[in-house]
C-alpha cells in the first residue's frame, strides 16, 4: 500500500467543499474529504491541531519537545502517543492515519544511514524522496 503523507498549510481562506489538492515534494495530491485519522509528528503540529478543535480527530502524535500548553493538556491526554521520537513507519502506519501533520520536512525524511544509525523513518515503498517543484529550498534527500 501506497501512503500518502502531507504537510499542512493553512491559508487566508477556508475550504468550503472537497476535493482539495495540494502539491508536496513535486507531486500533486488531492484529499477527498476532510481527514478523519490524523497523526501528528511533532509538539507544534500537535498543539496546532488541537487549537482548531481537532483532538476528536487525532489518532496518534509522536512527540513533546516541552511541557504541553496546558489549556490543551486535557485533549492531548486522550491522544496515543506513538513514540519518544518520530516514529517507524510501521508504528505510524500502525494508526492508520489519512492524513499526517508536521512542523518540519524532516518528519516525512527517507531512510538513510549517518555514522552507523539509520535515520528517517520512510522508504521508497510508502513515501518517495522529496524532490522536485515544491520541495523544501529545492534540495533533493
Amino acid at each position: 500500500m501506497r501512503a500518502t503523507a502531507g504537510v499542512l498549510a493553512i491559508g487566508a481562506a477556508v475550504v468550503q467543499s472537497y476535493p482539495v489538492s495540494y502539491t508536496s515534494c513535486g507531486v500533486t495530491h488531492i484529499v477527498n474529504q476532510s481527514p478523519q485519522r490524523v497523526v501528528t509528528m511533532n509538539q507544534g503540529a500537535t498543539e496546532f491541531l488541537l487549537a482548531l478543535g481537532l483532538a476528536n480527530r487525532m489518532v496518534g502524535t509522536a512527540y513533546l519537545d516541552d511541557t504541553i500548553w496546558p489549556h490543551y493538556a486535557q485533549d492531548y491526554n486522550r491522544i496515543r502517543v506513538l513514540s519518544s521520537s518520530y516514529p517507524n513507519e510501521s508504528t505510524l502506519m500502525g494508526a492508520s492515519p489519512d492524513f499526517i501533520v508536521a512542523s518540519y520536512n524532516s518528519a516525512f525524511r527517507e531512510q538513510y544511514t549517518h555514522n552507523g544509525k539509520t535515520r528517517g523513518i520512510f522508504t521508497n515503498a510508502t513515501v518517495g524522496p522529496c524532490a522536485g517543484n515544491g520541495s523544501e529550498w529545492g534540495q533533493t534527500w
